[in-house]
């Protein structure tokens, strides 16, 4: 009798925990579809600006992914199968950076953009977005399952060990480097703090700070719904490769 007592209290509260996750969801989704039929024919022809923030949303968060692969993959090789002493060190480093605030490279991210001419530019927050730690870390992990010998036997073949991070180990990593990139993708498309430091203009300003900064009205809550339903259709579409490059997310 006590053990289904505290079987059911605890079903309860996992789903009392549930609903208040997805809570906000289901109220941006109802007030969006709640009322004036017409409210996406709003969105789209009389306030623009939401619309255009999601398509410079997209075009961010996407190279930021593609980008963040390129720089990644050599990286993570060395790392996984690198011939450097103690490269294991290297990878508490990008813990080390995983777990740093944003508020304290804020001020370093912002001077190196500066210094570089793209301040105000969507080029300069990609630029930020490409070196994500959490990428090559990730990749790093799922590459370390690939066996010794294929990378030896790769290296008997080539002398370029950039040929062999990009047509041997990324390929034997799949998982985990499209799980990797998706990450980056959604921590880019969530990302307020960095186009608030890197950007001035609002006419450049990505769907989270436009959305966030506008006025809660329904066209509000409708752009708010397909903010969310973007990166749940990429999930949707990539949810094994996620699943399975997040088993190696681990420290060995």
């Amino acid at each position: 009798m006590k053990s289904k007592i505290i079987r059911t209290v605890s079903v309860i509260f996992l789903l009392c925990a549930a609903f208040t996750a997805v809570a906000p969801v289901i109220i941006t989704a109802g007030r969006a579809l709640y009322g004036d039929v017409g409210v996406w024919a709003d969105l789209i022809l009389w306030k623009p600006k939401y619309i255009d923030s999601l398509a410079r949303s997209i075009i961010i968060s996407a190279l930021s992914a593609l980008g963040s692969v390129l720089v990644s993959v050599p990286a993570a090789y060395v790392l996984a199968k690198g011939r450097i002493h103690r490269r294991g060190r290297l990878l508490y480093i990008y813990v080390f950076l995983l777990l740093t605030p944003y508020q304290i490279i804020m001020l370093p991210q912002y001077m190196v953009v500066k210094s570089l001419d793209l301040y105000d530019t969507i080029s300069g927050l990609i630029l930020t977005f490409i070196f994500y730690p959490l990428t090559a870390f990730l990749i790093a992990q799922t590459m370390k399952s690939i066996p010794d010998d294929i990378i030896d036997a790769a290296r008997l073949d080539t002398s370029s060990e950039m040929t062999i991070a990009f047509r041997i180990a990324a390929p034997a990593a799949r998982p985990g480097v499209i799980c990797a990139a998706l990450l980056t993708f959604t921590e880019t498309w969530n990302a307020v703090s960095e186009p608030l430091t890197l950007i001035s203009s609002e006419d450049l300003f990505p769907a989270a700070v436009v959305i966030g900064a506008g006025e809660p009205d329904q066209v509000a809550f409708a752009a708010a719904s397909l903010f969310i339903l973007i990166p749940l259709i990429v999930y949707n579409i990539f949810d094994e490769e996620i699943l399975d490059g997040l088993k190696n997310f681990r420290l060995k």
